[in-house]
């Protein structure tokens, strides 16, 4: 979290007040200076590393010193590696400098410069944890990534250029699940069949890729910090389901749901 206590001072006058009627904020994430200058250093040290080792083989290559061997390719993949990956570090140091995320009891305000983009935790209708483990996408985007949803309104996304970005995450789960909870349990009580991204779950159990698992031979669902995972009851192989976080939107609604639902016998079918 920001050790740094904000002030507002950078935000127009109209805004500042606007922001200072909702209180104190209970917890602040910030890219400080610091770690901005921390992302532009390692950028700026790859950059001509990388260009060096991959236009280095291509000048020896088409100069005439010899046959393309092993050791100029894996130089030339490394500087092409090091090259590409130095511009988005870059491009992401400059994307997050200035940026300072506030929780509020009502919700929470990103402020960005002279930016501010703010939303109530009424407003939030899906939460998305992205994980991106392999290719550009993790170096572009981060490895981590928080995508709020809110109907008729662009998606609000924090990276994890954003230290204690896990924290972040867990305050948004913990306002948005009563709220979300509650949504996602009338919808199962009135017989609606509910969609988390591959898993559809309805009050006849629950349903992905052409096969079912009936409530009662649900044992038990985890959601750990990459993947989701179902366990039945009465099979030699107890694991039903797997997939990664990423795959499952409102991953922490879907849990609680589920628990909810194995720890009570479930309402007949509705008649549709």
């Amino acid at each position: 979290m920001s050790d740094e206590p904000w002030t507002g001072s950078e935000l127009p006058a109209e805004v500042a007040d606007k922001l200072s009627a909702l209180g104190q904020p209970l917890a602040e994430f910030a890219v400080s200076g610091s770690r901005f200058v921390f992302l532009l250093s390692v950028g700026l040290v790859l950059l001509p590393l990388g260009a060096f080792l991959f236009f280095a083989p291509l000048t020896a290559m088409f100069g005439g010193a010899g046959g393309f061997g092993a050791a100029l390719s894996h130089a030339l993949y490394l500087g092409f590696v090091l090259l590409v990956s130095s511009i988005f570090l870059l491009i992401r140091a400059f994307r997050s400098r200035g940026l300072r995320v506030l929780v509020f009891p009502a919700g929470v305000v990103q402020v960005q410069r002279h930016a501010v983009n703010a939303f109530l935790w009424e407003e939030v209708d899906t939460l998305w944890v992205k994980r991106h483990v392999h290719g550009w996408t993790r170096h572009l985007m981060g490895k981590h990534v928080l995508i709020v949803h809110r109907e008729g309104s662009p998606d609000v996304q924090f990276d994890d250029a954003l230290p204690d970005l896990h924290k972040l995450g867990q305050i948004i789960r913990r306002e948005t699940l009563p709220l979300l909870l509650a949504r996602a349990r009338r919808a199962y009580e009135a017989g609606t069949t509910l969609i988390f991204g591959k898993l559809h779950l309805n009050q006849r159990g629950l349903r992905f890729e052409g096969q079912s698992l009936a409530w009662p031979r649900v044992r038990e669902i985890k959601v750990g910090d990459s993947q989701v995972t179902i366990n039945r009851e009465g099979s030699w192989l107890p694991q039903w389901f797997v997939a990664s976080i990423s795959d499952i939107p409102n991953a922490h609604v879907l849990e609680a749901l589920v628990q909810e639902i194995v720890a009570a016998p479930p309402p007949a079918p509705s008649e549709e």
